[in-house]
């Protein structure tokens, strides 16, 4: 699940005379504070069908003068979902270790201050796929003026397709707003289809032929067909009958080695995949992923780290972009940025949230375009690492590694995505 605990501006505010017109809204209000929350963007009542993600937002919004707020735990926040009898379903904090950890929040007057974000994927504290009905979903934020609780959202879970087709595709590299993925020219890709019952009884179904599904790729979006994996292959005209139990998948697997149907390489671009699987009863939704296949920029990127700092202190990160070849290189739409993982890889920063606006944005390149000669190097200054995590929170002392990030293009080609070598970040007490 994907979080993050941002700082927002200021909201815009209105002063009559004699009077000041506050922000209004559904949620719980404590004080200057007011607490709200949105289930699928929806504040009051949210509906969704089974097996389909629900997306929470927690919002703190500040009602009167500026002031600092303290959060007294990490996570700061919770989100629950209850029966209407009150029995609890799901809470997000569940297996998580909680930690005594305080931080201090500058809240703007008259805005909102704190968002926290998450998505619950239907299923209760057992793993087990929630039936359809009626629930209640609240959040809570932990403050030193108490916990901080939202109004209640009601959720109408509606009963669907019992069964759900996820498609499967690992990323070199993110690279856009849409979450698609990279990758280099000419490596194989693998490619998994995963068929769930998402309800909470068991489904039979019948698997019509073997193999019974199938990956087609095509350019963009379903536009033309490049390949198709069936293509060749001896289907045989077998039904199979299956029982899943709830919350139980059946896995597909097949692998695209970057050519089309008559055994051609691909050329760099933007390609979309989908996959299907013939079956009884019927699946309408088939699942589509695109992804960028590039075929790799012609020069070494380099980032340079500081061997260590105290805890607390801001981490300056220097970019080297270094052309090796005998030719001259020119890039167009150029991007930086970088990742902090711990030395097991467990992710402190992810990159992807700063390319998505939620993190403080690295200084701009002056100039989307860049010719680098042979053996020419450049040089980008003014990254720079507060030693905040993904949720806002100072990282503890300790061994880190920082990876470089490139993404550019070369003229019309696909865009492609660099990664430097990790550097090792000594972060002392």
């Amino acid at each position: 699940m994907k979080l993050f605990l941002g700082i927002l501006g200021a909201a815009c505010f209105f002063t009559l005379v004699g009077c000041t017109v506050l922000p209004s809204g559904p949620g719980a209000v404590i004080g200057d504070f007011m607490v709200t929350l949105s289930v699928n963007y929806y504040e009051r009542t949210a509906r969704v069908f089974q097996g389909d993600l629900v997306r929470l937002s927690l919002t703190l919004v500040n009602r009167g003068r500026p002031r600092t707020l303290l959060l007294t735990r990490r996570p700061a926040y919770d989100f629950v979902v209850t029966m209407p009898g009150g029995i609890e379903v799901w809470r997000w904090s569940y297996g998580k270790a909680i930690e005594d950890t305080y931080k201090e929040i500058e809240t703007w007057a008259w805005g909102s201050t704190l968002k926290a974000h998450t998505t619950w994927d239907q299923r209760d504290l057992d793993g087990i796929p929630v039936p359809a009905g009626r629930y209640w979903v609240q959040g809570v934020l932990y403050t030193d003026i108490g916990a901080l609780q939202s109004q209640r959202v009601e959720l109408r879970i509606r009963r669907g397709s019992p069964l759900k087709l996820e498609l499967e595709i690992p990323s070199q590299a993110p690279i856009s707003l849409r979450g698609e993925g990279y990758w280099k020219l000419g490596q194989p890709i693998p490619l998994t289809l995963k068929l769930r019952n998402i309800t909470e009884r068991s489904v039979e179904l019948t698997l019509l032929g073997r193999p019974a599904y199938d990956f087609i790729v095509t350019t963009d979006y379903r536009r033309r067909e490049v390949w198709r994996w069936a293509q060749g292959q001896a289907i045989q005209e077998i039904a199979e009958l299956r029982r899943l139990a709830p919350g139980e998948a059946i896995e597909f697997s097949g692998e695209w080695d970057q050519r089309d149907s008559v055994g051609q390489p691909i050329a760099p671009g933007r390609y979309c995949v989908q996959g299907m699987v013939h079956l009884d009863p019927e699946i309408k939704d088939q699942p589509v992923k695109c992804l960028s296949i590039g075929r790799g920029l012609p020069v070494d990127l380099e980032l340079e780290v500081p061997e260590r700092v105290k805890r607390g202190e801001s981490v300056t990160l220097v970019w080297k972009i270094i052309n090796k070849s005998a030719c001259p290189v020119t890039v167009v739409d150029i991007g930086l940025d970088f990742m902090v993982t711990t030395p097991d890889g467990r992710v402190i920063l992810s990159s992807i949230k700063r390319w998505w606006g939620f993190m403080p944005p690295i200084k701009p390149i002056e100039s989307t375009v860049m010719t680098l000669q042979p053996g020419e190097m450049r040089k980008f200054e003014g990254g720079i690492w507060d030693q905040l995590d993904d949720e806002g929170y100072l990282v503890q002392a300790g061994v880190y590694l920082v990876r470089g990030f490139l993404w550019a293009k070369q003229e019309t080609d696909a865009l492609d995505v660099m990664q430097s070598a990790p550097q090792q970040l000594l972060i002392e007490p």
